[in-house]
């Protein structure tokens, strides 16, 4: 298997509170790897760092060149006239350099996720409807590297 990402000696901490250090990790292509521990011990920022939204104090992280690493944040975030569409359509423009049929794209990534009415507003969704639409949008992007933050909300689907 080939490596994607690579991380030694991380460490992290703010004024009052030491997160974590030392940390080692490495991930190849098919890995599926957990991460458990209390709240407050740094999962989240560990996540972050991993997926470059956050910076380490100490240690390297080495990824493959190319790598698409997408981070799930444990609440989801739409804009208040968003559709589902429009919401993973807005993910789809962002991130593809050809412009391929973004709609089409779109609509059958959220078909895969049980989506029947892409044009309802994202207000009126349920909290697991909203969690698949955040889903969605992740996936769309066809990320290398997934990073589901607190995925018990995400292991049903």
């Amino acid at each position: 298997m080939s490596t994607l990402l690579s991380a030694r000696d991380l460490s992290k901490s703010y004024p009052a509170n030491l997160l974590f250090e030392h940390v080692a990790l490495h991930v190849e292509e098919g890995d599926r790897i957990g991460l458990i521990g209390p709240n407050g011990a740094g999962k989240s920022t560990l996540l972050k760092i991993i997926a470059g939204m956050e910076h380490e104090d100490e240690g390297e992280i080495t990824r493959r060149r190319g790598l698409e690493v997408v981070y799930v944040r444990q609440d989801d975030q739409f804009k208040d006239d968003a559709t589902p569409l429009s919401a993973v359509m807005d993910q789809v423009k962002s991130n593809d350099g050809d412009r391929i049929d973004i709609e089409t794209r779109a609509s059958i990534t959220l078909s895969k996720l049980g989506f029947e009415n892409f044009h309802r507003p994202v207000t009126t969704l349920s909290g697991g409807w909203c969690k698949r639409l955040t889903l969605a949008c992740a996936l769309t992007r066809d990320p290398d590297v997934l990073l589901l933050d607190e995925p018990t909300n995400h292991l049903d689907l």
